[in-house]
Formats: C-alpha cells, structure tokens, sequence
C-alpha cells in the first residue's frame, strides 16, 4: 500500500478466479470471490480515504487506446461547450465500434456492456497537438486520444457497491495497463507479451492504437520441456536450470545448452 497526502492507494486487481487487493496485511482486507459475484467485502464499501487503482484480466475486460477524429462542421475558436460535444461524439463512435469486438472476445451480448473508464490521452486540431484546446481554433477536424475500459454491467454495478466512484483513479484491462506505461518511454511500434506456465497474453500498441491482441498456448511449460530433451533431464529438473540461467548463476557446462535450447523456444515464439 502506498500513502499519498495521508489516502491509501491500493492495486484491486480482478480475474476469472477471484479478486484481491494488493499490498493489504490484514486478511480481513483480502477479498475472494467466486466470478459471477466479481466483488465481495467483509465490511461491505472500501474505506473512503482509500484509492483504487483496478486492473481487470482480458478474460473479463479489454482497454482499447485509439485516435478518433471527428469533422468539424462549424469552423472556429474551441469552446467548452464544443470541447464537451466532440469528446462525447468520439467516445460515442469509439464504443459503438468496439463493443461488438469485445462481446465476442468475452462471450457476453453487446447489450451487456458498458463503458467502466473513460480517459482522454491527448487532442489534435487540424493534425497539430493541441495542450489548452480550449481557445484553439480549429477549421477541418478534432482528432482525440482516447482510452476506454469496456466491461459487463454487472462487474460495472458491482464495482459500485463497494466503493464509490471517485475512489476510482483508474480501471485498465492487465496487459493494456503496462503497455501504456511502455508507451510513455518508447517512440516505437511495441509488443508486450506475458507468459504464464501454459500461454502467453500478447498486446500491441502502435502510433494510432494501443490494444489486447490474443492469447495461444505456449508458456514457461514448453521452455521447460525443450530445456529437458537439450540437456536428457526430467522437467523439474530443467526448470530449474532454466532458473539458474535466468538468475545469472548458471555454469559454463550447462549455460551453452540451456541458451540453445531458449534459443528454439524463442524462434518459434516468433514466428
């Protein structure tokens, strides 16, 4: 837990097989529910100098990050009536555009989907970045960078018994949420993968567009095994020279076959 002019920000992070709080000691503060109930808390609503920042696995979420642009009709000074009008018309457009794509991802009817965060990342006039679009005159188009969380309403309704909305500081899908982050330091086209025991989640981000990809079956399991036929061990056994490997502590005997075998395995992923 991390304490900010004396609030408490924590990590709620939701998956398919549970919910928990991050960083919280006292296990009455750790919740685990069951995934049709998404939120559960033994002292109903999170205490209201907490903060929360949730992230929520692709299985039941996605973040999409993406430049709308939407035609100016009247040319002229930006107000902030006009301000509000193409922002409500560009995340208008971006839901309706993507809420098919999510309730196929996610098996769920369009009509039980809703915007659980909406977050404006930049603003263009007439292609030229614009920080105080307020006053900005603009003559052919508004372009904005938008990212928004589509959700099921009842995560959504859930999320609100147990804490109020400005609690909220932000809810982003797993792998979309750090490769913002990368965003913000790399310039170029990037791809982030995380890899569990048997798959591995892929998201991608370019200059226009930040989102999941997919999952497929390969994981730290496959690593193991090529590991295991390089150097004639059993499993348990490769993985833990894979480990060794990893940590720097390996030996000249084993190190050129266990990079061999990493080597092949990496191959394949990338193809």
């Amino acid at each position: 837990m991390i304490k900010i002019n004396n609030q408490k920000l924590v990590v709620l992070e939701i998956t398919p097989t549970g919910v928990t709080l991050e960083g919280i000691v006292v296990d009455a503060y750790t919740m685990r529910v069951t995934p049709g109930e998404y939120i559960q808390h033994k002292k109903g609503k999170l205490p209201s100098d907490w903060r929360v920042a949730i992230i929520i696995a692709p299985e039941l979420a996605r973040t999409i990050e993406s430049v709308i642009a939407i035609p100016v009709k009247n040319p002229g000074i930006i107000t902030k009536e006009s301000l509000e009008t193409y922002v409500g018309r560009a995340v208008t457009e971006l839901f309706h555009r993507e809420r098919p794509l999510v309730a196929k991802a996610l098996s769920v009817k369009g009509s039980e989907l809703v915007l659980g965060d909406v977050s404006i990342k930049g603003m263009m006039c007439d292609g030229a970045l614009t920080l105080q679009p307020i006053g900005s005159n603009v003559e052919k188009e508004v372009a904005i960078v938008l990212r928004v969380t589509i959700m099921p309403r009842a995560m959504n309704d859930a999320l609100g018994v147990s804490m109020k909305r400005e609690q909220i500081i932000g809810i982003n899908e797993r792998e979309v949420g750090v490769l913002g982050m990368m965003k913000q330091v790399i310039e170029d086209d990037v791809m982030f993968l995380r890899t569990n025991e048997t798959n591995t989640h892929c998201a991608r981000a370019s200059n226009t567009e930040l989102r999941y990809d997919d999952v497929f079956s390969w994981g730290a399991s496959n690593i193991y095994e090529t590991t295991a036929r390089e150097l004639h061990v059993d499993k348990k056994i490769a993985a833990y020279c894979v480990d060794i490997y990893t940590e720097c502590k390996r030996t000249t005997i084993v190190h050129e076959r266990i990079g061999n075998a990493l080597r092949k395995e990496f191959q394949l992923l990338a193809h």
